[in-house]
């Protein structure tokens, strides 16, 4: 429950602090007296959207913090522990601080938190009820909930999500492969050609490089074989060549070589030079064997090379890209393959759910109608002792196309008079009919609805006075089971509180300050005069 609530500069508060009672709580004053910034500081907390003008004028900043002790429930726990926010349980400090540049901080027991973080937080806390919700029960969807919710139907529409989560996957895998059918006509042997012909190069990275090197020897061959020739025979030619003349040189150097190490020196150097000769002679050789002028081969390699040259523009610029290229072919090909396999197991796993969800979505129903004839009696029943007597309400469930929820619409028909056929409460229920109908659901699911502060704001706006007594002793009944937050103008509503506390305004200066003040027996009293209008009839005032 909302143990305590501090409220700084937001419109008419400076700076307000509440202390509230575990069971019916009612906030009264004069219309504009600033009752409306408790409300918007408690939204402010639920997440809502920031309107800066709520900031107090002159104000850089507004401020709202709220205490909360309740018994969490496991989903909260969860969500508290997988965002690392620590916490006692039981007890839960939110706060938001709001900028007039638009900017907003949120906390959680005074850890950072995001928005959508504090929104999720803060409905675990707090429910409000207001006119907006008399409109929503006019919503087929929001009469569904509230049927689910009192026949404890969550875990069967849970179990329903998740086989029809499941059903459209498999239809959509379904359709892939039905589509993957068409292109397999369109596309395998296109993909069966591509496949083949990678697979007739056989190359492997640097064998292009090899293959260019081949092709330039041969290219060659000519013009390298006539150098090579013209080399040999300037190394070996007649006595009068360079050889014979290196011979001579080294006969006229060995005599001395052991007179002066110039000239063993120069022996050496006239031996290596020999040797190299002979080396070049070898190596040349050698090399003329890689420079075939075989036009065959220089045409076979010009062919293989003009057919990479294709390759690349096809499969990519490198061997290491058309492997990938390969790869992804070798997977198309397989999946069409298997395709028949697959499109077959899905057809039988889709069968199978739709008989599973079929079943489940009969059982739904069967459960919705149980707990619809269940909710019609304590409704009916809670409408009556409202002041609608003779009223009834049904609960009419019609088939629709299958949803995430089941195949169910769900549609509250009321009988506001006796004697009157039912009407769609959607389409002819009135302000009061639908605050009445609102409060008799609230009591309805008071033992299902675990949100442990209720807030209602101004619901009884458009009943009488005799109604609005009823529907403070029902407030009251009510804060039994949930702790109650009421903002009213009905004397006969805030006589039945626990705590009364009254909003009003003064001005100091040139500046209007709204505070909040917890009424006494005799302060109370002159409250409840004030909204009678003055009369000093309070037969109808019970102490609590």
């Amino acid at each position: 429950m909302l143990k305590d609530l501090l409220i700084q500069n937001l419109i008419l508060m400076e700076s307000c602090s509440i202390e509230w009672d575990p069971n019916l709580n009612v906030i009264t004053g004069e219309t504009g007296s600033g009752k409306t910034a408790i409300l918007h500081g408690l939204r402010l907390l639920l997440g809502q959207k920031l309107d800066t003008s709520l900031i107090r004028r002159g104000a850089s900043k507004g401020f709202v913090q709220a205490r909360f002790e309740f018994p969490f429930p496991k989903e909260l726990i969860l969500l508290l522990t997988d965002a690392g926010v620590p916490f006692e349980e039981g007890s839960l400090i939110l706060s938001r601080e709001v900028s007039a540049e638009g900017k907003s901080k949120n906390q959680v027991n005074e850890r950072w938190v995001s928005l959508s973080f504090l929104q999720k937080v803060g409905s675990f806390c707090i429910q409000i009820v207001d006119q907006h919700s008399c409109q929503e029960l006019r919503h087929s969807d929001t009469q569904r909930d509230i049927l689910d919710c009192f026949g404890s139907l969550q875990p069967s529409i849970e179990n329903f999500s998740k086989l029809f989560t499941s059903s459209k996957e498999l239809k959509k895998t379904l359709e892939k492969l039905q589509e993957s059918e068409r292109q397999k006509e369109r596309e395998l042997p296109f993909c069966l050609q591509q496949m083949e012909e990678l697979n007739a190069l056989h190359l492997k990275e640097g064998d292009e490089e090899a293959l260019f090197q081949e092709y330039s020897n041969v290219s060659s061959a000519e013009e390298v074989s006539t150098h090579i020739d013209q080399l040999f025979e300037l190394i070996s030619q007649s006595p009068s060549s360079f050889l014979s003349g290196l011979q001579k040189a080294k006969a006229l150097c060995k005599p001395f070589s052991s007179l002066h190490k110039a000239f063993q020196e120069s022996l050496e150097l006239l031996d290596s030079v020999s040797i190299s000769l002979q080396e070049v002679q070898h190596l040349m050789r050698s090399a003329l064997s890689d420079f075939d002028p075989d036009p065959k081969k220089k045409e076979l390699l010009e062919a293989k090379l003009s057919l990479i040259d294709r390759m690349k523009k096809k499969y990519g610029s490198s061997i290491l890209e058309w492997e990938e290229y390969r790869k992804a072919l070798k997977e198309k090909i397989d999946l069409f393959d298997h395709l028949e396999e697959e499109k077959s197991k899905t057809e039988l796993a889709l069968e199978h759910t739709e008989k599973e969800l079929t079943a489940l979505s009969l059982e739904l129903t069967k459960q919705r109608k149980q707990a619809a004839k269940t909710l019609e009696g304590k409704l009916k029943k809670e409408i009556q002792s409202l002041n609608m007597k003779g009223a009834s309400l049904e609960i009419k469930i019609d088939k629709q196309a299958r949803t995430l929820l089941g195949e169910d619409s769900v549609h509250f028909w009321l009988a506001a008079n006796q004697g009157e056929a039912p009407s769609l409460v959607k389409d002819s229920s009135s302000g009061g009919e639908l605050a009445r109908l609102l409060l008799a659901l609230k009591l309805a699911l008071a033992e299902k609805n675990h949100t442990p502060t209720l807030i209602f704001d101004e619901i009884d706006a458009g009943v009488g006075g005799e109604t609005s007594g009823l529907i403070g002793e029902k407030l009251k009944n009510l804060s039994s089971h949930r702790q109650i937050i009421c903002i009213t103008h009905f004397p006969q509503v805030a006589c039945t509180a626990h705590k009364h506390l009254r909003v009003s305004k003064h001005t100091a200066g040139e500046r209007t300050y709204a505070q909040v003040q917890t009424l006494d027996s005799s302060l109370r009293e002159s409250e409840l005069l004030r909204m009678l209008g003055g009369k000093k009839t309070l037969s109808f005032y019970e102490q609590s």
